[in-house]
């Protein structure tokens, strides 16, 4: 994964919190993280997201570890699909039309007419606190 990086390092491009990671030199995403509370999410119905496996690549000059923000923390809105465990985090009141490329493992990008419009994530959830429910 880190080969789509390049020689420079990564940097990230932020919707909040949320980190889409990204090569500073290529401009290849690599992989989601950060800080995305549960508190701001929405219950909703998503469609079952079809994507290709592919690499997306920001039309951005980066710098190494300076990272571009995209949307404020609550300009894009987070869609939680319990059913399916998936989550689109994208413009408030967006469309569910843009087309998914698969950068990682749960992990999908959206675009629509050549712009960033979606980051749609399968997180594992885990008991972080190790107690039995008795």
């Amino acid at each position: 994964m880190f080969d789509r990086a390049g020689d420079e390092g990564p940097t990230s491009v932020l919707i909040g919190m949320l980190q889409v990671e990204v090569g500073a030199e290529t401009g290849a995403a690599l992989f989601a993280w950060g800080y995305h509370p549960h508190i701001n999410w929405r219950d909703g119905h998503l469609p079952q997201p079809v994507a290709t496996p592919g690499i997306v690549r920001f039309d951005e000059d980066f710098t190494y570890a300076v990272s571009v923000s995209v949307a404020s923390p609550m300009e894009w809105a987070t869609t939680r699909d319990e059913s399916s465990g998936w989550l689109r985090v994208a413009p408030a009141d967006s469309q569910v039309d843009e087309a998914l490329v698969e950068i990682a493992t749960d992990v999908l990008l959206g675009h629509r007419d050549g712009e960033f419009a979606a980051v749609w994530l399968r997180p594992t959830v885990i008991d972080s606190l190790g107690e039995d429910d008795d």
